[in-house]
């Protein structure tokens, strides 16, 4: 049983979230209680917000709940969830309703390093430039440390994309108001994937190749992305992606590219500092932007899906005081150039403080101010409570 339970907890994991593209994964999962002795687990995680939008309010929260069986061989995953008023700047979108599944799945684990997923799941691999989202399909993992994983499916586009669970300042649930897949429906998009991961250490290296169908001829795709993470020393590590998406249509290539830097400081007196220095890129053309459609990377408050808005340089720095480790300020400082590497139309500044008032993280509070100038100017001020039960 036990066994059982692990082997789903790093599927989970791999194939679930990724520390490289997640600023704020939900806990809920994380902390499900067992119901007795027996193989079912539960859980409940309530979501709460308040945002002072370019000085509009806006209150609004969420409820999750999850129901998990975790047998020998067999486990079945299910979360349901309830999200209040949404904000989004998106324009003359459809009615979405307010309950929603976000996954309803069942893992069959065949040997301890084969497993197969039938279901609507989330799928999160390297930086998650080039995927990370859900799908409603099926999905496979053969091996270990080092794995060869695959699948397909269609888009699960109502669930897609959402950053409820976050201190973001937009919320929506699918990116089509940018893509030009407005008013897209369930079984216009589909998807299949093959990717490797090859692990050396704590080193990873790995190739992914996606393919996207859709109802609109201009977005159908094959995809590629190289993608590292190396560890230079223990508290130094290196992240990169690289993806070159091919359109049928135009036969046109467009490229994608993420980097990230990331160094630990320690000091037994102070705490911990974490610097991170980020830069993302997409090629652009009359007719091969880079746009995939199941890839983000989160970058500052205003939410930099994938590279949108071109070459974008970030640097944050994170501290973890020694007297209490379960709280946090981060401050993080953005350029954006929409065309030439230097040639800057926008910056952005966030600060977030986050409180967790226990070690497993179930009850968190964040609040955030984010100042933006350029094409667009604003200020954001947030207050973000989490419980799970």
């Amino acid at each position: 049983m036990k066994k059982a339970i692990y082997l789903f907890l790093i599927f989970f994991i791999l194939l679930s979230s990724s520390i490289y593209s997640k600023d704020c994964p939900s806990r809920l999962f994380a902390n499900l209680n067992q119901v007795g002795n027996s193989n079912f687990f539960w859980g409940i995680e309530i979501k709460g917000f308040f945002y002072n939008y370019n000085n509009e309010n806006y209150f609004f929260g969420g409820l999750s709940s999850a129901l998990s069986y975790e047998g020998d061989s067999t486990s079945v995953q299910f979360e349901g969830i309830y999200k209040d008023k949404k904000y989004t700047p998106c324009n003359n979108l459809p009615e979405i309703s307010p309950f929603q599944i976000r996954r309803l799945n069942l893992e069959k684990y065949f040997t301890d390093s084969f497993s197969l997923i039938v279901g609507r799941q989330e799928i999160t691999i390297a930086t998650g430039l080039l995927l990370d989202d859900f799908f409603d399909g099926i999905s496979f993992k053969i091996g270990d440390r080092s794995y060869l994983s695959g699948g397909g499916g269609i888009y699960s586009i109502y669930v897609a994309k959402e950053a409820i669970g976050c201190q973001k300042c937009f919320f929506y649930n699918y990116r089509p108001c940018w893509k030009n897949l407005s008013h897209t429906e369930w079984g216009d998009i589909k998807m299949a994937f093959l990717n490797y991961t090859l692990r050396i250490k704590r080193n990873e290296l790995g190739i992914l190749y996606l393919r996207a169908q859709t109802d609109d001829p201009n977005m159908r795709t094959n995809n590629m992305s190289l993608y590292s993470k190396i560890r230079v020393t223990r508290t130094l590590q290196i992240f990169s992606e690289l993806a070159i998406q091919h359109f049928d249509s135009s036969k046109m290539i467009a490229v994608g590219f993420y980097g990230s830097l990331q160094k630990r400081i320690s000091s037994d007196k102070l705490g911990n500092f974490l610097l991170k220095l980020r830069y993302l890129y997409r090629s652009t053309g009359e007719k091969s932007m880079f746009t995939p459609i199941f890839g983000t990377t989160y970058i500052g408050e205003r939410q930099h899906f994938t590279v949108r808005q071109g070459n974008i340089y970030a640097g944050e720095l994170k501290f973890t005081p020694s007297f209490f480790k379960r709280s946090s300020i981060k401050f993080g400082y953005y350029l954006n150039s929409e065309e030439g590497y230097f040639n800057f139309i926008s910056d952005e500044f966030d600060t977030t403080l986050e409180l967790n008032l226990d070690k497993r993280e179930k009850f968190k509070i964040l609040t955030t101010y984010a100042v933006w100038s350029g094409v667009y100017t604003g200020s954001q001020i947030s207050l973000n409570l989490r419980i799970v039960i």
